[in-house]
């Protein structure tokens, strides 16, 4: 390409929808180039394109003043084909700038703004991306894209702290940012709201819970979020203290924000940023922060904030905090610290609430490794309490696993988060310590009947075992005395009972139909026999272990009011499950009953009868759209249990749980890279008709190195 001139100017002063290139404007060549300008005379409108509406590959560019995906007043979209504007290892570059001539408006194109493939220090400052030249709007980039996207670049900022650099970042149909891979990507000030899924995303794989002390690896090095611990309202001003468990003896910024309303995930966006405050953290790696706001300046209904380190490291938002709720309803562990000796059992946390309980409150938990880690130690409890209108306190149990291991004192951490119609009190988390055994066994516990079956408690039903199901499935194994065979046979047999149990069936089984009907299959590499392409389940094991306790919570077969119990919980599970934002992207409110039944149904590649089809249907009671929550949980629900479909889906769950239940992870992470595993056992089992004792797989993954080392050498 020869020389460029040193400003473009678009000869389409309206951008026109026939106007199919594979992109507009290509830039790779020298430094320094302006593309637009402040006037309008100078604005390109960069539209209609089958590809990206610009490309850019040089350095030290200016691109500000365009109409990006849009028409050439900027009310409509005409959307370019994949990136409104792609930078693609440029650097140091400015889309936009720090005044409103500057702006381009990036909107109604698939992903709006992607900085990629090494793209360095690059500013992306007062923009539109998602809404219309108003800025209020919605022209949202779409197909469950971002409004940006980050993929292998570091060191580029999003916004910053002056205030005619925050970009409004809104109405996309997917994250508002995703940062994929690379460190150091400051997102400051901006006004990030309405978009289909979480406001900022951190390794693209929904919200990212905090580590202690901050240590993991990822984008943006998976920086900690703060927490908003208390919101006091005064006569003039607003105190909003909070707290922040991140890399220790380093000062933190910390900005917050408030919202109309919350993401589904329970972590919020920000709409209109109020306030910045500095937090440095202690040896511990904890600190407090405090920032005192206007109350004029708290317009919303939630507030949340985010943590920058010193290399520019942006966090997701924290959960959210309501506003206008009085201090004194909190809810908080009972104590700070949980004490427990090693075992196949289980420590009882209780949660308090205080303060006015005449109504109800949610609070979301989840466990993190500490020094002990969840896969040999404890099993990880993640989901949602719900505190009934009365109701002031709730247990919640932690799962210890037994193991032969000479490990001394180890410990785990659960934190309290997203609470719902009450604010989070002192302690939001508490420590649990797992003293060693006094004495390991020289042999591996799992070898022990008793252990081995409380461990499949714990790994397939979420629970402690009750006395008569552990006794039962003890003796079935013990009865075979001293004879090997028999054993081995007994062991089998036991464990895949967990599977086959009703229970199980009932609740992890379902979880896994619910994902396949609501978002189909995953897709993945297998080498045996050959390479080539696979299906798998969607649901991910971190998913599924959170749903699955959701669904089966207080639930044991054969005991009290279990099938109430079961039922209710399904109820509340489904009518919750389909107003995640993943969900709501894949069935708009706004399809008939008809369309939302039949694409679930679809998904499934089951063939329902009609009267179960119609059934389904029939839950909108005649709408005209499917905006009634309940009635779309009902008709997942139905389309879920849908007999053929159970039977259909069997042995790939079957397949699936050697993973999730024995060896705690995907099937396609390391140490396998692939679906080679899956796939071979699946073509095992489908092989002997479904037989798992023909096809040797529950035999292969129990007698397994990966399963054993789980609970000795």
């Amino acid at each position: 390409m020869g020389p460029m001139p040193t400003e473009f100017k678009s000869t389409f002063p309206v951008a026109l929808s026939s106007r199919e290139t594979s992109l507009d404007i290509l830039v790779f060549g020298g430094t320094g180039h302006t593309i637009g300008g402040t006037t309008a005379g100078a604005r390109n409108v960069i539209s209609g394109n089958a590809g990206a509406g610009m490309i850019l590959l040089a350095d030290t560019c200016q691109v500000k003043g365009n109409f990006f995906g849009t028409n050439g007043t900027g009310t409509a979209a005409i959307k370019n084909g994949s990136y409104g504007v792609l930078v693609n290892g440029g650097d140091n570059n400015t889309i936009g700038g720090t005044t409103a001539a500057d702006r381009n408006v990036i909107s109604g194109n698939v992903t709006g703004v992607a900085l990629v493939s090494g793209a360095t220090g690059n500013a992306v400052e007062g923009n539109f991306i998602g809404t219309d030249v108003s800025g209020t709007n919605g022209l949202g980039n779409g197909s469950s894209s971002p409004g940006i996207e980050i993929d292998d670049s570091s060191n580029n900022s999003i916004g910053g702290t002056a205030a005619g650099a925050r970009n409004v970042i809104a109405f996309n149909q997917g994250r508002g940012i995703t940062v994929k891979s690379g460190t150091g990507n400051a997102i400051l000030g901006n006004s990030i709201f309405s978009n289909t899924d979480l406001g900022i995303d951190l390794d693209n794989d929904g919200p990212t819970l905090n580590e202690n002390c901050d240590a993991d690896t990822g984008a943006n090095n998976k920086q900690n979020f703060p927490t908003i611990t208390t919101i006091t309202p005064g006569a003039t001003n607003t105190t909003i203290n909070g707290t922040l468990n991140a890399a220790a003896n380093t000062q933190y910024r910390i900005e917050v924000f408030v919202n109309s309303s919350c993401d589904p995930s329970g972590n919020g966006e920000g709409q209109v940023f109020v306030g910045s405050t500095n937090v440095t953290t202690d040896g511990s790696c904890n600190g407090t922060f405090q920032l005192i706001v206007p109350n004029a300046s708290l317009t919303g209904t939630v507030a949340t904030a985010t943590a920058t380190d010193p290399a520019g490291n942006t966090s997701e938002f924290s959960s959210c905090a309501p506003l206008g709720i009085p201090i004194t309803n909190v809810v908080q562990f009972s104590a700070s610290n949980y004490n427990v000796t090693e075992a196949c059992t289980g420590v009882t946390l209780t949660i308090n609430r205080s303060g006015d309980t005449s109504g109800a409150a949610t609070v979301k938990y989840a466990t993190q490794d500490v020094t002990a880690g969840e896969r040999r130690d404890y099993i990880s409890a993640i989901g949602t309490l719900s505190f009934a209108p009365g109701e002031n306190s709730k247990n919640l149990v932690v799962l210890i696993n037994d193991d032969s291991y000479v490990e001394g004192t180890e410990s785990l951490a659960i934190t309290l988060s997203n609470p719902t119609s009450v604010n989070l009190g002192t302690p939001i988390t508490a420590t649990v310590t797992i003293a060693d055994n006094a004495a390991e066994p020289a042999t591996n516990v799992i070898d022990d009947p008793q252990t081995y079956v409380c461990q499949h408690y714990h790994d397939f039903l979420n629970r402690e075992p009750d006395p008569g199901g552990l006794a039962f499935w003890t003796n079935e194994i013990t009865s075979c005395g001293g004879n090997q065979s028999c054993l081995d046979v007994k062991r089998i047999n036991v464990s895949a009972a967990f599977f086959l149990s009703t229970e199980f069936q009932q609740t992890g089984y379902l979880v896994e139909r619910i994902y396949k009907a609501s978002f189909g299959d995953a897709t993945g590499v297998s080498t045996f026999p050959s390479n080539h392409v696979v299906t798998a389940p969607i649901v991910r094991f971190r998913d599924f272990l959170a749903d699955t306790q959701e669904i089966g919570r207080g639930v044991i077969v054969g005991q009290g009011t279990w099938e109430l119990q079961l039922d209710t919980n399904k109820s509340n599970f489904t009518a919750a499950f389909v107003q995640r934002g993943p969900f709501i992207t894949a069935f708009p409110t706004s399809m008939t009953p008809t369309e939302f039944v039949d694409q679930l149904i679809q998904r499934t590649q089951a063939s329902p009868t009609s009267a179960e089809r119609n059934a389904a249907i029939n839950e909108f009671g005649g709408s005209a759209d499917t905006s009634n929550i309940a009635a779309r949980g009902r008709a997942l629900r139905k389309v879920a249990e849908v007999a053929s479909f159970s039977n259909q889906e069997f042995n790939r769950a079957f397949v699936l749980m050697q993973y999730f239940g024995y060896l705690r992870r995907n099937p396609n992470v390391v140490p396998d890279l692939d679906y080679t595993g899956y796939d071979f056992w699946l073509t095992k089992l489908i092989q002997f008709n479904g037989n798992f004792t023909n096809a040797e797989m529950v035999k292969a993954f129990i007698l397994s190195g990966e399963y054993r080392q789980r609970f000795g050498p």
